[in-house]
């Protein structure tokens, strides 16, 4: 998932995997599942974004 316009609908490299909007991802997500955030900066914003209604992982380690 990610916020920027621009990524959306995008594929990532190397996985295929495609970008959608925060909304998108978390209509598919059941409460309590696991989000893993690649930049620990975005942490607070994504929490607050998703009504802190999963488990977050940070994978940056910062």
């Amino acid at each position: 998932m990610d916020i920027n316009p621009f990524k959306q609908g995008r594929y990532i490299a190397g996985t295929g995997l495609c970008v959608m909007s925060p909304e998108q991802g978390m209509a598919l997500l059941q409460k309590g599942s696991t989000i893993y955030v690649m930049n620990s900066n975005y942490l607070a914003e994504i929490k607050k974004m998703s009504n802190n209604a999963y488990n977050y992982v940070s994978v940056d380690h910062a």
